[in-house]
């Protein structure tokens, strides 16, 4: 299966920028590609500082990769099925970075 060109480099960057930049101790950004028996599952899972505290120290910054990453998968053919899901871990109440799924299916 090909995978469409900057599909996972924007999740991978943000986990970077947002969520390890501010982050002290050991930083983990982890990239699993997995086949499906429908296509193609994508897992970025890093252990930042999470959403919640990278929304706290934005300094009024917006990322847009989030977005423009959807406006990708709109416009990949319309038989592609896709779909994903953005998670916050936690870990004893406080966040422990995130986790970001994309499914590609044809």
């Amino acid at each position: 299966m090909l995978l469409p060109a900057l599909l996972v480099k924007p999740f991978v960057e943000n986990a970077i920028w947002h969520g390890l930049a501010a982050k002290e101790g050991d930083r983990i950004v982890d990239v699993r590609f997995r086949s499906t028996e429908s296509g193609l599952r994508c897992t970025v899972t890093d252990n930042g500082i999470g959403r919640q505290g990278a929304t706290s120290r934005a300094n009024g910054e917006h990322s847009y990769a989030t977005e423009l990453t959807q406006e990708r998968l709109l416009l990949l053919t319309p038989r592609m099925q896709q779909k994903g899901i953005i998670v916050d871990r936690y870990e004893r109440g406080a966040p422990s970075g995130t986790e970001v799924v994309i499914e590609l299916a044809i």
